[in-house]
């Protein structure tokens, strides 16, 4: 009926009055001209949205005291907002170790039950990196891109019960992280190693024997000066079984190998910074798996990584700062990177792919590493440019198994494993010229299984283990250089 609700009506109908202001109004005018006008209106409009706000910050505040009295501040968790809540709970532990206590170190002397893919081998083989496997589905995974750094443990015992962390990393991103770093021997280094390694071509001269016992030797590199090798072996110590430690060894002839450092756990693929002062790898002696740092000079280890995810394959930047890694925080294997004081915790790789063995790129603004696409049969390598962060791209397509891939110090050689059999066997180790494409092959005893190769400083010689005579021993291919016609 229009306006006619808003009106009173008098004698009859004759005079109709306005039920707001109570002018009578015009004959045949149901709006009244006084008070519903725009200006009216609009005045109205602004009242009732005033109004409408008081209510709103009335009920928020009863609704608070409410929540603070009856519910200690928790009231969100009876909401459907209570399983977000979990969910940043389960992440905050990853975080942080309330108790303030470390999981207990494996006292088995074996390597644990492993899974082959990404760690390449067959059944009843050792595998590159020990424990390298992919993530159960029942193991937890954390979305939270943070870390903690330990406090030291002391020199005499300093793989022992470590500290609960003390605060958290930050989650910079990635773009400007590396590139604002002062480079402090990074790529001067580099280009210093670079200009006095001249182009030449490459060719396999013959491969000598480094370390060779009765137990399992992997994962061997040299120091920057070329002087000391390390690696990691199970040998027993004390005529007690061993775990997985960490040996150096004098590249002299005749030098015994000596442990570097006791640990309580197994130690897995350790490595020398660029500057020989430090020891990056991975261990159990915090569960699941977790990258540690080892000071030489001062014997005090520093934990990078905590929490329920399994953190493994760590490779230190060239110049000293970073760590890559793989971790399976997010559910499935990825490329992390993060500070060597536990900092700036970066995601690299994403997706549902097994992404393992990351290696610096030797200007340390990109990386290496190896993207499982087929159990056993197809893997590519892929490289990645961390500023900016851009997505992976495969150095070079093939249709096999092609892994565990470390570029020259030079940048013009990749050196990497090739499987040849579909089983996952048969793996020699190639050099490949990255202009080129052209190839040759580091197998030294004719069919037999090579493994790991990494360069040494002056691009003379790769370091790999092999299986010889049911275990697994160190070797050096030492490389014949010749001038490009």
């Amino acid at each position: 009926m229009g306006y006619i609700d808003a009106i009173t009506i008098k004698n009859g109908g004759k005079n109709m009055f306005c039920s707001r202001c109570g002018h009578e109004l015009p004959s045949k005018i149901n709006a009244c001209p006084v008070c519903d006008t725009p200006k009216k209106r609009k005045q109205r409009s602004r009242q009732r949205l005033l109004l409408g706000l008081v209510i709103f910050l009335a009920g928020a505040m009863v609704g608070s005291l409410l929540d603070s009295f009856l519910f200690k501040g928790k009231a969100w968790k009876y909401t459907f907002l209570g399983g977000l809540g979990a969910t940043s709970t389960s992440q905050e532990s990853e975080v942080s170790n309330p108790t303030g206590t470390t999981p207990q170190a494996s006292t088995s002397s074996q390597i644990p039950e492993t899974e082959p893919v990404g760690s390449g081998f067959g059944a009843g083989v050792v595998p590159d990196g020990a424990s390298h496997r992919s993530p159960k589905p029942d193991e937890p995974a954390s979305v939270n891109p943070a870390s903690s750094t330990y406090p030291a443990s002391p020199a005499i015992d300093f793989a022992v019960d470590l500290p609960a962390p003390v605060r958290q990393a930050s989650d910079a991103p990635i773009i400007g992280i590396i590139a604002s770093q002062p480079a402090s021997g990074g790529e001067e280094l580099i280009s210093v190693v670079s200009a006095k390694i001249p182009d030449c071509r490459l060719s396999f001269e013959k491969a000598d024997s480094l370390e060779e016992s009765p137990d399992v030797s992997y994962h061997g590199s040299f120091s920057p000066d070329g002087k000391t090798l390390v690696f990691s072996s199970n040998r027993s110590i004390d005529g007690k079984p061993g775990l997985f430690q960490c040996y150096f060894k004098n590249s002299a002839p005749g030098a015994n190998s000596v442990r570097a450092f006791p640990w309580n756990g197994n130690v897995w693929t350790p490595e020398l910074s660029a500057d020989g002062k430090k020891v990056v790898f991975s261990s159990d002696s915090s569960k699941p798996e977790h990258i540690f740092l080892l000071d030489r000079e001062s014997k005090q280890g520093q934990a990078i990584t905590n929490g329920p995810s399994k953190n493994m394959m760590p490779a230190i930047s060239p110049d000293g700062k970073f760590i890559a890694f793989v971790s399976n925080r997010r559910g499935s294997n990825d490329i992390w990177i993060i500070g060597t004081d536990s900092k700036n915790l970066i995601q690299i790789t994403f997706g549902p792919e097994d992404d393992r063995e990351p290696r610096w790129w030797p200007d340390g603004k990109s990386l290496v590493f190896t993207r499982i696409k087929e159990k056993f049969k197809y893997s590519l390598i892929e490289r990645v440019s961390l500023d900016p962060l851009s997505s992976p791209q495969p150095l070079f397509k093939e249709s096999s198994r092609q892994w565990l891939a470390d570029p020259s110090p030079d940048g013009r050689f990749l050196a990497f494993v090739r499987s040849k059999d579909t089983d996952g066997s048969g793996n020699a180790i190639f050099v490949r010229r990255l202009d080129s494409g052209a190839e040759f092959t580091i197998d030294p005893f004719k069919g037999g299984e090579c493994y790991r190769p990494i360069w040494t400083r002056d691009c003379t010689g790769i370091v790999f283990h092999a299986d010889r005579q049911n275990r697994k021993s160190l070797f050096l291919a030492k490389l014949k250089r010749a001038p490009i016609e």
